[in-house]
Protein backbone atom coordinates (compact mmCIF):
# COMPACT_ATOMS: atom_id res chain seq x y z
CA UNK A 1 0.00 0.00 0.00
CA UNK A 2 1.83 3.33 -1.10
CA UNK A 3 -0.31 5.34 0.97
CA UNK A 4 -1.80 6.04 4.73
CA UNK A 5 -4.75 5.08 6.18
CA UNK A 6 -6.11 8.16 8.07
CA UNK A 7 -8.01 7.09 11.45
CA UNK A 8 -11.59 6.28 10.98
CA UNK A 9 -13.94 8.59 12.55
CA UNK A 10 -17.66 7.47 13.90
CA UNK A 11 -20.84 8.91 12.38
CA UNK A 12 -23.70 10.40 13.56
CA UNK A 13 -25.15 13.58 13.53
CA UNK A 14 -24.15 16.41 12.05
CA UNK A 15 -24.45 19.70 14.17
CA UNK A 16 -27.97 20.43 14.06
CA UNK A 17 -30.61 19.13 12.84
CA UNK A 18 -30.83 20.23 9.44
CA UNK A 19 -27.39 19.78 8.59
CA UNK A 20 -28.08 15.76 8.19
CA UNK A 21 -25.96 12.61 9.38
CA UNK A 22 -21.86 11.82 8.32
CA UNK A 23 -22.02 8.22 7.35
CA UNK A 24 -19.34 6.28 9.26
CA UNK A 25 -18.98 4.31 5.73
CA UNK A 26 -20.43 6.44 3.08
CA UNK A 27 -22.93 3.94 1.27
CA UNK A 28 -21.98 3.02 -2.74
CA UNK A 29 -25.63 4.78 -3.53
CA UNK A 30 -24.47 8.09 -2.62
CA UNK A 31 -25.00 10.82 -5.42
CA UNK A 32 -21.90 13.09 -5.73
CA UNK A 33 -23.32 16.36 -5.59
CA UNK A 34 -23.70 19.12 -2.90
CA UNK A 35 -26.02 21.33 -4.75
CA UNK A 36 -24.82 24.50 -2.70
CA UNK A 37 -21.65 23.75 -1.99
CA UNK A 38 -19.18 21.24 -3.87
CA UNK A 39 -17.95 17.47 -4.26
CA UNK A 40 -15.20 16.22 -5.22
CA UNK A 41 -12.99 12.41 -5.41
CA UNK A 42 -9.30 12.61 -5.58
CA UNK A 43 -6.58 10.02 -6.41
CA UNK A 44 -3.65 10.98 -4.88
CA UNK A 45 -3.15 15.52 -5.19
CA UNK A 46 -5.38 14.14 -8.71
CA UNK A 47 -8.73 15.16 -9.10
CA UNK A 48 -10.82 12.36 -10.47
CA UNK A 49 -14.07 14.43 -10.28
CA UNK A 50 -15.34 17.70 -9.61
CA UNK A 51 -18.65 18.61 -9.24
CA UNK A 52 -19.84 21.17 -11.97
CA UNK A 53 -22.79 22.93 -11.64
CA UNK A 54 -23.22 24.24 -15.14
CA UNK A 55 -23.27 19.98 -16.26
CA UNK A 56 -26.30 18.48 -17.80
CA UNK A 57 -25.60 14.90 -16.72
CA UNK A 58 -26.91 13.42 -13.31
CA UNK A 59 -24.69 13.25 -10.93
CA UNK A 60 -22.36 10.12 -10.35
CA UNK A 61 -22.72 8.29 -7.47
CA UNK A 62 -20.15 6.48 -5.85
CA UNK A 63 -20.12 3.05 -6.78
CA UNK A 64 -18.47 4.64 -10.28
CA UNK A 65 -15.14 5.65 -8.57
CA UNK A 66 -15.55 2.40 -6.40
CA UNK A 67 -14.98 0.42 -9.90
CA UNK A 68 -12.19 2.55 -10.62
CA UNK A 69 -10.03 2.36 -7.21
CA UNK A 70 -10.97 -1.46 -7.40
CA UNK A 71 -8.72 -1.37 -10.65
CA UNK A 72 -6.12 0.74 -8.99
CA UNK A 73 -6.26 0.06 -4.85
CA UNK A 74 -2.85 1.34 -4.42
CA UNK A 75 -3.55 4.39 -4.06
CA UNK A 76 -5.40 7.16 -1.69
CA UNK A 77 -9.03 7.47 -2.58
CA UNK A 78 -11.16 10.26 -1.37
CA UNK A 79 -14.56 12.01 -1.94
CA UNK A 80 -14.73 15.24 -0.03
CA UNK A 81 -18.17 17.47 0.12
CA UNK A 82 -18.05 20.70 1.20
CA UNK A 83 -21.79 21.81 1.95
CA UNK A 84 -23.20 25.20 3.49
CA UNK A 85 -23.00 23.84 7.42
CA UNK A 86 -20.45 20.60 7.41
CA UNK A 87 -17.45 19.46 5.15
CA UNK A 88 -16.42 15.68 5.30
CA UNK A 89 -14.03 13.57 3.73
CA UNK A 90 -14.15 10.07 3.03
CA UNK A 91 -11.09 7.82 2.72
CA UNK A 92 -11.41 4.04 0.76
CA UNK A 93 -9.92 1.75 3.44
CA UNK A 94 -11.01 -1.46 1.35
CA UNK A 95 -13.17 -2.55 -1.18
CA UNK A 96 -16.39 -0.94 -0.96
CA UNK A 97 -15.71 1.06 2.25
CA UNK A 98 -15.15 4.71 2.34
CA UNK A 99 -14.61 5.47 5.62
CA UNK A 100 -15.23 9.25 7.23
CA UNK A 101 -11.98 10.33 8.37
CA UNK A 102 -12.29 14.23 8.28
CA UNK A 103 -15.41 16.78 9.16
CA UNK A 104 -15.71 20.47 9.36
CA UNK A 105 -18.18 22.94 9.65
CA UNK A 106 -18.43 24.22 6.40
CA UNK A 107 -18.44 27.45 4.40
CA UNK A 108 -21.36 29.48 6.26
Amino acid sequence: MAFTKLPALKGGPAGCLNCGYNHGVLPLDTVLAAGFGSCNVTKGDNFVYNESPHSKEEPPTLAKFEEMAALDPDHDWQVHFYLPLRETSHQRHAPKQWVLVREGEGFA
